[in-house]
């Protein structure tokens, strides 16, 4: 029976992926792309070393821990997307996953080093028993532990977020459930890595089967919300702002004081061209919150701090592309602050119509508007 549950939350988990890089190659589309696949690959691998199946080949379920790293800051990411309403800069990526990007090149190394060398790929030796361990027992233990550490920050993060609104958003109760049925899964993964601490060497199965049926049911649960209450995969996070703003508004700063600053940031300083620029260093700069300049943003100027940003930044590269017509488009793309020529020719011909260059070639010799 444990079997079939398993699989089917693995099958389910996987299928949830590619749904949601089929729904749109958006940003939090990826990031829950993502969690589901992690979780996906982490089930199905258990599956298959319950059952025996590949065991000669079982130093490649060690691919697994890579994963592991990557549901944590996956998950981390994602609700802050939510709760900020902000774009995630390639720094901020590169911290969270250096564990799993490391994890990874070693991983590759050693399995290619095993491969040529004629080393055996069993790591079971003499078969699965109940003292079943791997060589990359560190790996596992360090890897289910940081993903607690980010289950854990995402679960106060939320509680304190909606703490006095459960009443009138009873679907939050049902995230804050499906984060602690998950986190109880991962525990009882890091009890199956840490049981040779407390003489449970031979408690692999006993303990390894619950925490897969309890993420296998993390998995269906999620499933199960976003059918009854789509708005918790959908619009949440028009309800987290607007929590947000019910617990700290503008109430105490003047609207046209924090716009006539900011016009002055950006018009006089021209902070938009800082490549790395977020909603947070753009609000210590005019010394409120980021859910503040978020609000004032979002209710004043009607936009986003992504969309804000980026107007500023392509009227700059337009005037560039017109002021020095030697200079090239991917240069005039940097200077202009954005971090990728990919996205620079997007944003542009969805605001002009056409591309850079073809702006470039058909405009140059005109004088930009002041």
């Amino acid at each position: 029976m444990a079997n079939q549950y398993v699989g089917f939350g693995g099958i389910l988990a996987v299928l949830l992926a590619i749904i949601h890089i089929i729904k749109g190659r958006t940003f939090k589309n990826t990031v829950l792309f993502l969690i589901f696949l992690s979780m996906g690959v982490f089930l199905v691998k258990g599956l298959a070393l319950i059952n025996q199946v590949g065991i000669r080949f079982s130093h490649f379920f060690s691919i697994e821990i890579f994963f592991i790293f990557v549901i944590g800051p996956s998950l981390y990411i994602y609700f802050n997307l939510l709760l900020l309403g902000e774009r995630v800069g390639r720094k901020t990526l590169s911290f969270h996953f250096v564990p799993s990007i490391l994890f990874l090149v070693f991983y590759l190394i050693h399995s290619i080093y095993l491969m040529y060398s004629g080393e055996s790929l069993d790591e079971l030796g003499s078969g699965f028993g109940p003292t079943f361990h791997s060589k990359y027992d560190a790996a596992y233990i360090i890897s289910t532990f940081i993903t607690i550490v980010y289950m854990v920050v995402v679960l106060v993060k939320f509680i304190r977020l909606f703490h006095g609104n459960f009443s009138r958003y009873s679907w939050a109760i049902h995230i804050i459930l499906l984060l602690t049925l998950g986190l109880f899964g991962v525990n009882l993964h890091l009890a199956v890595d840490l049981r040779f601490l407390f003489s449970l060497e031979n408690a692999f199965v006993e303990l390894y089967i619950p925490a897969l049926s309890a993420l296998s049911s993390t998995v269906i649960y999620a499933f199960f919300i976003s059918q009854i209450y789509p708005i918790t995969f959908n619009i949440v996070s028009e309800t987290f702002q607007k929590v947000r703003y019910q617990n700290s508004t503008l109430s105490r700063i003047d609207p046209e004081d924090l716009k006539a600053r900011l016009e002055i940031l950006m018009n006089s300083e021209k902070v938009f061209l800082e490549e790395n620029l977020t909603l947070a260093k753009l609000a210590s700069k005019l010394q409120v919150k980021p859910h503040q300049l978020s609000e004032f943003l979002n209710n004043h100027l009607r936009q986003s701090f992504f969309h804000y940003v980026n107007k500023l930044r392509i009227e700059e590269a337009r005037i560039r592309l017109l002021e020095a017509e030697e200079t090239p488009v991917i240069k005039t793309a940097f200077e202009s602050g954005f971090n990728s020529l990919s996205v620079f020719n997007t944003s542009f011909k969805r605001e002009f119509g056409m591309t850079p260059s073809q702006y470039k070639k058909k405009f140059g010799k005109q004088k930009p508007d002041p």
